[in-house]
């Protein structure tokens, strides 16, 4: 239970004591009159953003670094099996793409040194225009729940609203996102989060291919030109500027920045339609989430109906069973009924996306 202690309390600090004397909303703190005689009064109060978890013993918040990738890379193999990720995605994810700030990436430690933690925020992002977003937040599976996440939250919320922040989304923070939200699987996150305040502001899925068993239409169906003239390839270095206009008519920039890291690999990581010298749709793959994910995409309004989407989808779900991966997820989906028709996929995982309101330093 939460609790304050008596007299004036700072406003954007949270006295933690064992009785119920007091809700935490946010930064803000409302006091209620404790039980008569609790021995709160005399109870020493340990200042806390979050909530009734402190620092848990032998766990020290450090700086995470580019040299650190080897260490993360094991680390998160063991912690996040549900995210697949290889050392250049958590490269670009972490440190290369967005807007990378060396002191909103942050390791938790134990006494040995042993990476058991790690939180990345970004400001701004998220989903509004002052918002910060967290771009990751996991901890190592024997460390689960015991005050490491809001060990970690503190010092990132500390660093986010100094610098402005008047709320902040946990998980949903385009581009580049991580994940769309907190993943449902991981309850245990959700209600530590809810516990600290945070509120659930919407539910989000993905969708799942199973490449194994999915069956790849021949090449013929996908590239080259049909007999509208439509052409699906892999895009060219040249491709980038056409596509960039496109993009910003009809779509988003967070859309252009994730298109933009595509042409950053080799091959690119995006197929194009085409009719003749114009590109009129889009789909990459391994922009934002993790192995195996598939989007952004898109087909310019005028030329819809005409094959183009499934078609882009097709070449990215062959290059992806080229790659060997094993499942793709279709992030934030929206079109359910011709993403199964299209290529079997099925509902799920599902995420919760989750904000909280904060009070800027200054």
């Amino acid at each position: 239970m939460l609790g304050v202690a008596h007299g004036a309390v700072p406003r954007a600090v949270k006295y933690v004591c064992p009785c119920p004397a007091g809700q935490y909303d946010g930064f803000r703190i409302r006091p209620r009159r404790p039980a008569a005689g609790h021995p709160c009064d005399s109870a020493p109060s340990i200042p806390s953003r979050h909530g009734p978890v402190n620092r848990p013993p032998g766990v020290h918040v450090k700086p995470l670094t580019i040299e650190h990738l080897d260490e993360i890379l094991e680390y998160w193999r063991e912690a996040h099996p549900l995210h697949p990720m290889d050392a250049g995605l958590l490269r670009e994810r972490l440190f290369e793409s967005g807007r990378s700030d060396p002191e909103l990436i942050l390791a938790a430690r134990d006494d040995g040194g042993r990476l058991v933690g790690m939180v990345r925020g970004d400001y701004p992002g998220g989903l509004a225009a002052d918002a910060a977003g967290v771009r990751w937040l996991g901890v190592a599976p024997d460390w689960a729940e015991k005050g490491v996440e809001t060990t970690l939250l503190d010092a990132l919320v500390e660093r986010l609203t100094r610098r402005g922040a008047c709320k902040i989304y946990m998980l949903a923070s385009p581009p580049y996102y991580l994940r769309p939200g907190v993943d449902t699987r991981e309850t245990g996150l959700i209600a530590t989060l809810l516990r600290l305040g945070w509120e659930h502001e919407r539910t989000v899925f993905n969708m799942t291919v199973e490449l194994a068993r999915w069956a790849m239409p021949g090449p013929d169906r996908i590239f080259g030109q049909d007999r509208s003239g439509y052409e699906v390839r892999r895009a060219m270095p040249t491709d980038e500027p056409p596509l960039s206009d496109l993009i910003l008519r009809h779509w988003t920039r967070n859309w252009l920045e994730e298109c933009r890291l595509a042409f950053r690999h080799d091959p690119i990581k995006l197929f194009v339609a085409t009719l003749g010298e114009e590109i009129v749709g889009f789909v990459a793959h391994e922009v934002n989430q993790c192995l195996g994910s598939y989007g952004p995409t898109g087909v310019a309004p005028f030329h819809r109906g005409t094959g183009l989407g499934r078609r882009l989808l097709w070449a990215s779900l062959g290059e992806l069973k080229r790659l060997g991966r094993p499942v793709c997820e279709i992030g934030w989906v929206g079109p359910v009924a011709f993403y199964h028709r299209a290529c079997g996929a099925t509902l799920g995982p599902v995420y919760w996306v989750l904000k909280k309101d904060v009070v800027p330093e200054g």
